[in-house]
Formats: structure tokens, sequence, C-alpha cells
């Protein structure tokens, strides 16, 4: 059995195709406690440089994504505890990567399942993979989905 499990969403349904299987997990009582888990990824500054060039403040937008994030968690929680699993939603300001390792670590979670947007070529080499950063990294099991 995993004791702690962490799910963690983006908010797509390629995302949430990792619930499905949790949902399998959970049905034959292999899993004590879920976390779903939303990091928030702010842009970073130099993506931006007229915006930062006249000093605009990025307060407000990171703000308005880390509610819209824990808005988004808290119905995915309610769902799940309404159909009997023990979860809990987490929503951090964050690197995605890192923020999930680090997560991992500090709650001794057993088992993280993640879902794959599948992306190749060009868009994997541009964009990276954050499945297979944790994948390399995490030091728990790391079941993939792939979407």
């Amino acid at each position: 059995m995993y004791k702690k499990v962490l799910i963690p969403l983006d908010g797509s349904k390629v995302a949430e195709t990792a619930l499905d299987h949790m949902r399998t997990l959970a049905g034959a009582r292999l899993i004590g406690e879920l976390t779903i888990l939303k990091v928030v990824d702010m842009p970073t500054p130099v993506a931006m440089p007229i915006s930062v060039e006249e000093g605009y403040d990025f307060s407000g937008y990171e703000d308005l994504y880390f509610k819209e994030a824990q808005k988004y968690l808290y119905g995915m929680e309610d769902q799940l505890k309404s159909e009997g699993i023990n979860v809990k939603a987490e929503t951090i300001i964050g690197r995605t990567v890192s923020t999930i390792l680090e997560y991992q670590k500090e709650n001794d979670i057993d088992l993280i399942i993640l879902a794959t947007h599948g992306h190749s070529g060009v868009t994997k080499f541009l964009l990276g993979s954050v499945a297979n950063k944790i994948v390399q990294s995490s030091q728990c099991p790391v079941f993939l989905i792939r979407a």
C-alpha cells in the first residue's frame, strides 16, 4: 500500500487522466492519502522585457493565478472526497519540477502519479518534459500515464 500519493495537476484534461488510474488504486485500497498539487509557475520577467523596463508589478497576476489554481483544486478535492477518497489539495507558487520534487521529499510521498502530455521533437526540446525530469530526479516511484 502507498501511504501518501501525489498527483500534480496543471488544470488540463490530460493531467486529470492520472486521477482515473488513482481511482483504480484507491478502489483496491492501495492508497492511504492522496494529495493533489497545483504549482503556480509564474513567467520570469526576462520573458517580458518591455513590462520589466516599465517597472510593471507582477504581484497582482501571481495572486490571480494562485486564487484560480486554488479554486480549481478545491473543486477537484470536493469531487474526490464525494467519491470517498482521502484527499487534500495544495497550491504552491514555484518552479514546477523543483517544487514537485521538494514537496515529495518534505512530505514523505510514496508514489507520484503523473500524466504525460506526449510532446516530442522540437516541442519537447524547447519546453522540456516535466515528467521526464521528475522520473530522473524523484526519490520515490513515479507512475506515468501516457495521455
